[in-house]
């Protein structure tokens, strides 16, 4: 069965969403008071690693205090980190660079800045702007430290991007099954946000913005299974 209400999600603290959503990794916007910038990042310990040329290693060094903002999609919410800057030892930070250089030259992302330095943040302050709310929901140190991220949610969001990215065709074919509607009368359609029961689909037509979700055919907890999930609850409420 799909369900016409929004479903995912709704069991994760605000600790959880923000931890699920820094160890996704991917990119973040970077500020201090002077100056303020974009940069890909991965997670140590729900700390945001960020990996920097030499002129943002040393704005973020030189400010020492910081904030960063990561969206990663727009039902979870978007996460507010301040603290204090940080580089990691020359030894760990070129092995860490020199592997992401490697990604690179294999997947090029069209950025002309070298990568020499990864600079962490040492979060002192945690807040989450849940959807639809107009003010962030401050947490704890000890709610942020001892939060466990999902990481089915994690990989959900880039298995949701890749999707809207590379598979519409398949997507809008089923937001107009489930709307009963031919797919040319499909204006636009999104995977939302994906857990370990179900994903949203949002879709567009001629009578409004509908949201459905989506169930997996049984729950995930492992995200290496993910994929082949979605498939298959694709497939279903293709059939349905």
């Amino acid at each position: 069965m799909v369900y016409p209400v929004k479903l995912p999600l709704a069991r994760l603290s605000p600790a959880v969403r923000a931890r699920s959503v820094v160890a996704a990794g991917g990119s973040l916007d970077w500020a201090t008071d002077a100056v303020a910038g974009s940069a890909t990042f991965y997670e140590q310990y729900g700390a945001p690693m960020l990996l920097s040329g030499e002129a943002m290693a040393a704005d973020l060094l030189a400010a020492r205090l910081g904030r960063v903002r990561l969206a990663l999609h727009p039902r979870i919410g978007v996460v507010n980190l301040s603290g204090v800057f940080w580089p990691l030892a020359a030894r760990e930070s070129a092995q860490i660079v020199e592997a992401f250089e490697r990604g690179r030259r294999c997947c090029p992302d069209g950025s002309s800045v070298r990568i020499t330095r990864v600079i962490g943040l040492r979060v002192t302050h945690a807040a989450v702007l849940l959807p639809g709310a107009e003010q962030e929901c401050s947490i704890t140190m000890d709610d942020y430290d001892l939060a466990w991220p999902d990481p089915v949610v994690a990989v959900g969001a880039h298995i949701a991007a890749h999707l809207n990215d590379h598979h519409q065709a398949e997507v809008a074919a089923l937001g107009a099954t489930l709307l009963d509607v031919p797919v040319p009368a499909i204006a636009g359609v999104q995977v939302g946000p994906v857990d370990g029961d179900a994903f949203e689909l949002s879709v567009l037509d001629s009578a409004g913005a509908h949201v459905f979700v989506v169930p997996l055919p049984e729950p995930v907890r492992d995200p290496a299974l993910l994929p082949e999930a979605i498939r298959e609850a694709i497939a279903i409420a293709g059939r349905s």
